[in-house]
Parts: structure tokens; C-alpha cells; sequence
């Protein structure tokens, strides 16, 4: 019978990181939301600027 290997200190895992999230206000929840998404789209923003302008100096 296979068993599971948890990894990580007793007593912290990723389910009391979920209800620590869960306990916080809807604001608190769809503002940290917000700025991953925002975050997230202006490295890939960033990154296409810069294969750009790296297509440029190529050719």
C-alpha cells in the first residue's frame, strides 16, 4: 500500500495557509487578487517589449 510523504513542519501546512486566506475580508481577498493579476500581466508585458526590441537589433 503506498503512503503519502508529507514534507514540511508539523502543524504548518497548506491547509491553515488556506484558512488563514479564508479568514481575511472579500476586499482584502479580491484586492490581493487584483495586483497578482496585475503583476503577472505587466512581467509578461515586460517581456514581450524586450523580445522586441531584441528582434530589432537582430535584424
Amino acid at each position: 500500500m503506498l503512503q503519502a510523504i508529507k514534507l514540511g513542519l508539523p502543524g504548518l501546512g497548506a491547509k491553515s495557509l488556506w484558512q488563514g486566506l479564508a479568514r481575511l475580508p472579500l476586499v482584502m481577498r479580491l484586492s490581493a487578487a487584483f495586483v497578482l493579476i496585475y503583476a503577472f500581466g505587466a512581467a509578461v508585458g515586460l517581456t514581450g517589449i524586450i523580445n522586441l526590441i531584441q528582434l530589432k537589433q537582430d535584424t
